[in-house]
């Protein structure tokens, strides 16, 4: 096992910072090296390197023991920066990509600065084995026997198998213009592809990793990549299943929609691990929440309060991610020993949202409590005090799109009030679930055929068909179509004395 796998195994296993801080020693500067030649931006190419080093954080304990990590980071890199760019301006990036195409293209002498905009392109085109030897060769500056090592093969394979690589990416090169020997190429890559990262960086990652965070804008971009890298393996299989039927005269086959997937989990506490350590007071401070037996099931653990409070009492010590273009439900269960008259101005408990832990004046939204007048309308639901547990669901979508947030803070207390009395409201299985939206659905009228699908915002979709008699291609029915964040539907009409169609809806840049 390299060493770079025991210190990720480290990390997963005990948490040890040491071991992660080694890693991004060993290849912040590769990170950095390649989201600068991406993004082309210094600010931004430090928000990548977070991103990646967060993402591997996260996926620590569930890599593959045989992984390279040098080409997992190349990849994931590359994966965070495209996406980093496509979210700061989708249009204008692929449109200064294809003018500087155009400009290489016309270039006879190419230098160093016109193969760096295109060189990761080109190495990601590259077979994984091929890929792995161009990297640890140049980017990681390994001698021919580290090389076969890490591929597991022989110091003679491994120089055969960076030459090949050499020439396939000198091909893909030339074809873009550039006019150099596969020598000279080598000799580039190995005095140019790795600049130093700022000196700032380093602390400033394992700070990040550290605390699990970052800037807003980082958290939305991890969120973003490591969503969109899950749904990248599924793509092969998703581009050409997201949609698929046949229409003709006389005859109508329909392939059954794709099976939406779960829900995806963004918190869930029980309390039965007998800690708060999800969560934190109000200003990041103290409380008076506090894990105790069920008072009808003793077995049970759940969480109340030794005090009242106001404006939040626990809050949820990371913030959750969420998205405009998905569901989510928040469910919980909820017992108040707390009964209508027993003590005059006794609140009981509430359930809310904070966009700040740090600052009671913004963004409180109370989504479930005891008193109407203190909840949110039209979300909010009242909670019933009558000595008994009862589960509850909130569909916050809603709040979400309106408000237009893309992180918060769970929060609880027990509202405090003149003759409130602590102790006597209880919560227990806290989830908040992103509910994915149902895949395409097809209605087919006879000649005419109609695609539905559930849309994302700034996603371009294209309707295609292809004849079940011809040999050619996919065929795009008019223009591509942009998500509205809802439902998109087109229609396309099969002429008179067509042959069957199969048809399909895919991504599009």
């Amino acid at each position: 096992m390299s060493q770079d796998l025991k210190w990720l195994q480290n990390y997963a296993t005990t948490g040890c910072e040491k071991s992660f801080t080694a890693i991004v020693q060993q290849h912040h500067n590769l990170v950095y090296s390649a989201a600068l030649r991406q993004v082309k931006d210094v600010a931004m190419a430090e928000e990548v390197t977070q991103a990646v080093f967060v993402i591997l954080a996260r996926k620590a304990g569930r890599l593959s023991k045989n992984v390279v990590l040098v080409g997992w980071l190349f990849r994931t890199t590359r994966f965070v920066a495209n996406h980093a760019l496509r979210d700061q301006s989708r249009r204008q990036k692929y449109e200064k990509e294809a003018v500087e195409m155009n400009k290489e293209e016309a270039e006879l002498q190419t230098s160093w600065d016109e193969i760096a905009p295109v060189l990761d392109d080109a190495i990601a085109r590259l077979g994984e084995t091929d890929r792995h030897a161009i990297l640890l060769r140049f980017f990681e500056r390994k001698d021919l026997k580290g090389v076969g090592a890490t591929l597991g093969t022989t110091e003679e394979a491994a120089r055969k198998r960076i030459a090949r690589a050499l020439d396939k990416l000198h091909g893909f090169l030339t074809r873009r213009g550039a006019v150099l020997s596969t020598a000279a190429l080598g000799g580039a890559l190995m005095a140019n592809a790795v600049q130093a990262a700022p000196a700032t960086l380093l602390p400033l990652i394992t700070a990040t990793v550290a605390s699990n965070g970052g800037s807003t804008a980082t958290l939305i971009l991890i969120k973003v990549s490591m969503k969109a890298m899950f749904y990248a393996k599924l793509q092969p299989v998703l581009s050409g299943a997201a949609l698929l039927l046949a229409a003709g005269i006389g005859t109508l086959f329909a392939q059954q929609a794709v099976r939406a997937p779960s829900p995806r989990v963004l918190f869930q506490d029980n309390f039965e691990g007998g800690n708060l350590d999800q969560w934190t007071g109000n200003l990041h401070g103290s409380h008076s929440g506090i894990i105790v037996s069920d008072p009808l099931r003793p077995r049970n653990r759940v969480v109340t309060f030794t005090g009242l409070a106001a404006n939040g009492d626990l809050f949820t010590i990371t913030p959750l991610l969420v998205s405009t273009n998905q569901r989510h439900v928040l469910s919980f269960d909820y017992l108040g020993l707390a009964q209508e008259g027993s003590v005059p101005d006794n609140f009981g408990g509430f359930l809310g949202i904070a966009t700040s832990v740090d600052d009671w004046q913004q963004g409180r939204s109370w989504l479930a409590g005891t008193d109407p007048s203190g909840i949110t309308p039209p979300m909010g639901v009242e909670l019933v005090d009558d000595g008994a547990w009862h589960h509850y669901e909130i569909d916050i979508s809603r709040w979400v799109q309106q408000s237009g947030v893309s992180s918060f803070h769970l929060m609880l207390e027990d509202w405090r009030d003149i003759g409130g009395v602590a102790g006597d409201v209880y919560f227990d299985n806290i989830r908040l679930a992103e509910i994915p939206r149902p895949e395409a659905r097809v209605q087919v009228h006879v000649t005419e055929v109609t695609a539905c699908w559930e849309s994302e915002l700034y996603q371009n979709y294209q309707l295609q068909y292809r004849s079940v008699m011809a040999g050619d291609g996919w065929t795009n029915t008019g223009d591509p179509v942009a998500g509205n964040g809802g439902t998109n539907c087109v229609a396309d009409r099969i002429p008179l004395g067509e042959p069957q169609r199969f048809y399909r809806v895919i991504k599009v840049p």
